[in-house]
């Protein structure tokens, strides 16, 4: 179930693996394991709740591997203006307020649906802003593909994200963000001297050949 979790029969009984949403909305209590739930979020863990049928049976703490050398390359984002950097999740508040703050993020939104994140892209471009979007899994497609740029990113990428982006970085390096950045930058670079350098001789060769300095010849081989 997108965005909820997963639901599988096994020896008749019907197995849920879930959000604390997911368990109210199939009618599970969840009122036996709010304590624990509340410290494991407050550690910064992601809970999933576990059930049979309509028994709940535990919680699992699922805890986000930061990718190594992250806040490295959030900072060269930065220093490539790069003016804002939002975490957007499906996890719970707490959790996200963690990440984010662990990485001096700007901001972030958490309990989002795969909806949500495309909806919070189109409304970073109606103020202006040109986004960048960077994920890989099933639920950051509809993201990826709204986003002024699109970037699929890592090894467990899923090719729903690739067929979204626009750009794919088939490594778990967070340092290739900014280096992709930097060369398409470099690349944008080059295209702009390029096109002034050959304006720039043209409109010189045509002033000249119009003063009779230059003959048709030498402006051919100018040009």
């Amino acid at each position: 179930i997108v965005a909820r979790g997963a639901a599988t029969e096994v020896d008749g009984r019907t197995i849920r693996v879930g959000s604390q949403g997911f368990m109210r909305e199939q009618g599970i209590s969840t009122d036996a394991v709010e304590d624990a739930s509340l410290r494991l979020v407050d550690r910064g863990r992601h809970v999933l709740f576990v059930a049979a049928d309509q028994q709940l049976l535990g919680i699992i703490g699922v805890e986000d591997q930061l990718r190594d050398d992250m806040k490295k390359a959030l900072n060269r984002l930065r220093n490539q203006r790069v003016d804002e950097i939002v975490l957007l999740t499906g996890d719970q508040e707490r959790a996200a307020e963690v990440i984010a703050t662990r990485l001096a993020m700007d901001g972030y939104e958490a309990n989002v649906l795969p909806s949500d994140k495309a909806d919070l892209v189109l409304r970073h471009q109606i103020h202006g802003d040109r986004v960048v979007m960077v994920g890989d899994g099933i639920n950051d497609g509809p993201a990826l593909a709204h986003a002024d740029v699109g970037i699929a990113m890592g090894t467990t990428r899923t090719d729903l994200a690739m067929e979204a982006a626009d750009i794919v970085i088939a490594s778990d390096d967070a340092l290739m963000l900014p280096a992709t950045v930097g060369l398409a930058q470099k690349t944008m670079s080059i295209i702009r001297q390029n096109f002034v350098t050959a304006i720039g001789v043209n409109t010189v060769g045509l002033v000249l050949a119009s003063a009779g300095v230059l003959s048709p010849l030498w402006g051919a081989v100018l040009h």
